[in-house]
């Protein structure tokens, strides 16, 4: 099968129209069904039913700007299911600004090419739970009235979900993504999960806002990340995650705690934040380390710190493109290391830091025994 590339469609659709027309004589958008002139949702009901006939497991769809029912998208994905696996399976899925009234689901799906779904609108809760993509999954623009439901969905290329809106909960926990994932300018109502994920390419966070929590516990991200721009209500938590490369962590705001217990960082990272706390326990730093910080208590209790890391209080709001970022709810108490216990010093470079010795039980560099 020869699958065309995709190409993003322009601000004004370019694909043949549909000749219906939607409630109050608005022209519909939807993409016509070759040969005929309307849309999916628009063909009368026997040519509807003989396209549907008509599909087979790995046939291609092109419904850009369609609009969906349940009932219809789940007999699309009926027609498309392969006996042998009760699994659907799409060729190439272009669903461009298409319209779900309500919920969508593609779990357990199969898409030899590339998923689709730039600019759609989904008024429910939509899921990709255990899907596998053998192109790229794209979500750029997509909005989402309730949850998104991605758990153990499988990419081979990459992910983009750059300026998504999702209004309720958000799960990528187990995402595996063979390249690169982008989530730029995404916002989230309510708390975010990754954990467990597996990026194989470069993971970027830029710009995104979230209401509640952002938890990326176990994650693992081989190439370099960044997280510039991040704004979360609630707390973020990378416990026990892995980046391979350099990370770029902030400018961020937390509302609540940042956990990097049990982190490893195997390149060089910056980190930039303003949060109410900071918790470090065990965290791993085999490279060299900067925190910059703002009103933060920092807990750096048996780190393993093997480079230079460098702790500094900043005085004055961080900028993110030319704008400070906002820190509503944080207290300014001043950046203070609450423990260093276990910790060794030697390489620990503190900057306009409050930090009372009394409660420090700090592991000494060894001193040499030679002559």
């Amino acid at each position: 099968m020869t699958v065309v590339p995709y190409r993003a469609a322009p601000d004004t659709a370019s694909w043949p129209h549909c000749e219906g027309a939607l409630p109050g004589g608005v022209e519909c958008r939807g993409r016509r069904v070759e040969p005929h002139t309307a849309c999916l949702a628009h063909l009368p009901g026997d040519e509807r039913s003989a396209y549907l006939a008509g599909l087979r497991p790995g046939t291609d769809l092109d419904h850009r700007g369609t609009r969906f029912t349940e009932e219809l998208l789940n007999e699309v994905l009926t027609a498309l299911t392969e006996p042998s696996t009760h699994r659907p399976r799409i060729g190439q899925a272009r669903f461009e600004r298409a319209t779900f009234r309500g919920d969508v689901r593609f779990d357990l799906a199969e898409f030899d090419a590339d998923a689709v779904f730039d600019g759609a609108k989904i008024a429910g809760d939509i899921s990709f739970d255990q899907a596998e993509i053998s192109g790229r999954a794209l979500f750029r623009q997509v909005k989402i009235g309730g949850n998104g439901s991605f758990d153990r969905m499988k990419v081979r290329r990459r992910v983009v979900f750059e300026g998504a809106e999702i209004d309720g909960n958000a799960w990528f926990d187990r995402m595996n993504v063979g390249g690169r994932a982008v989530f730029d300018g995404a916002k989230i109502g309510r708390d975010a999960c990754f954990r467990g994920m597996e990026i194989g390419g470069y993971f970027s966070f830029d710009q995104v806002g979230l209401g509640g929590d952002a938890r990326f516990d176990r994650a693992r991200v081989s190439g370099s990340s960044s997280f510039r721009g991040l704004r979360v209500g609630g707390q973020v938590s990378f416990l026990g995650a892995a980046f391979e490369r350099a990370a770029l962590i902030g400018p961020m705001m937390c509302g609540r705690t940042l956990n990097l217990s049990e982190a490893v960082f195997g390149g060089a990272v910056t980190m930039e934040a303003a949060a109410a706390a900071v918790r470090c326990w065990r965290t791993r730093w085999a490279s060299t380390a900067a925190l910059r910080l703002r009103y933060v208590a920092v807990d750096l209790s048996d780190a393993v710190v093997e480079y230079p890391l460098s702790i500094t209080a900043r005085s004055r709001p961080f900028i993110v493109d030319g704008e400070e970022l906002d820190e509503p709810g944080l207290t300014d108490a001043g950046v203070r290391v609450m423990s260093l216990r276990g910790v060794n010093a030697a390489h620990l470079l503190l900057t306009g830091v409050r930090a009372p010795v009394a409660r420090f039980a700090l592991l000494a560099a060894p001193t040499s025994t030679d002559g």
